[in-house]
């Protein structure tokens, strides 16, 4: 993945999250607020003119600048959540031209520790992490078979899609839907289904 994939893949995130709109909407409206998913599609949006605008020539600062426009764009809690995600999963890759299994498994990685410091969420407790997690446990086995970036991304998004459909069987110990109690439990959370897209999209899966 060189530096053009991410940038394409930055650019077209708005266009990934309008599509799923009324999906995520729907998930959120079960158990939390409902907004989710036009937060998403507000916050890369911003992504999108900041990088249409940018005149950064590298794969790290993108990411990072990312991570900057998310936190100011995206409100409540999963706003600071995947800024976090990108500019740690940035530090990450900062000497990186392009990005092979080993870099994005060391980029997800890093997303996921920091967005799991700062969240405080474990896998389980019904939260985007349930899709992270696997994803992540996925392009470590990748790296270590030193597999195809794509083929390792696209077992990733699998990953998450299973972590993504297994929060439907949890009940919420975080954000809203922790308000909900046993009521949270049928439900998939739309938060892993926000980070499912975005792992998918980094697979090429809507390109």
């Amino acid at each position: 993945m060189n530096k053009e994939y991410i940038k394409k893949l930055l650019l077209n995130l708005e266009g990934i999250y309008k599509d799923n709109l009324e999906y995520i909407s729907e998930l959120d409206a079960a158990i939390g607020d409902g907004d989710h998913g036009v937060s998403m599609v507000r916050g890369f949006k911003a992504v999108r003119i900041a990088v249409e605008q940018t005149k950064v020539e590298s794969i790290p600062q993108l990411l990072d600048e990312t991570g900057n426009v998310l936190m100011k764009e995206i409100g409540g809690t999963c706003g600071p959540l995947y800024a976090m995600f990108f500019k740690k999963g940035a530090l990450a890759v900062r000497v990186k031209d392009e990005l092979d299994t080993d870099g994005l498994y060391a980029f997800m990685k890093a997303g996921a520790e920091g967005l799991m410091n700062l969240g405080k969420a474990q896998a389980g407790d019904k939260t985007m992490v349930d899709a992270l997690a696997p994803a992540v446990e996925a392009l470590k086995t990748a790296a270590e078979k030193k597999e195809d970036i794509l083929i390792a991304a696209k077992k990733a998004g699998e990953a998450a899609n299973r972590g993504r459909d297994e929060t439907a069987g949890m009940v919420s110990k975080c954000g809203r839907g922790r308000y909900q109690g046993d009521a949270s439990k049928g439900h998939i959370d739309a938060g892993a289904a926000s980070m499912a897209i975005l792992i998918n999209a980094f697979a090429g899966k809507y390109n």
